[in-house]
């Protein structure tokens, strides 16, 4: 068991490191790293940019929606100032 953990672990090694140098040291492998990093870096590009759309999104309606529960909490307050005003005019024509 302990072997083919060990085999398995220098098989992996070594397909890493020809990886690595076919990627690094041949003309064919620089320009396929290349294209994966220009490919990564335009997607990275697209996801930032549509990430800061959405937060820029999200942050006008939060504001949309502060302003909102402001008018209606001021809404609240002037109808309720209505109501106790009502309610004093009422008991100061009962205590007349």
């Amino acid at each position: 068991m302990e072997n083919s953990k060990l085999t398995t672990a220098i098989l992996a090694g070594a397909a890493i490191g020809g990886a690595i140098w076919y990627l690094t040291k041949t003309s064919h492998g620089k320009e396929c790293l290349n294209a994966v990093l220009d490919t990564a870096k335009t997607y990275g590009d697209k996801m930032k940019s549509t990430l800061n759309e959405k937060a820029r999104e999200v942050e006008h309606l939060s504001k949309k929606a502060s302003e909102y529960m402001a008018d209606k909490a001021s809404e609240a307050t002037k109808y309720a100032k209505s109501k106790l005003d009502d309610a004093n005019g009422k008991i100061q024509e009962a205590k007349a």
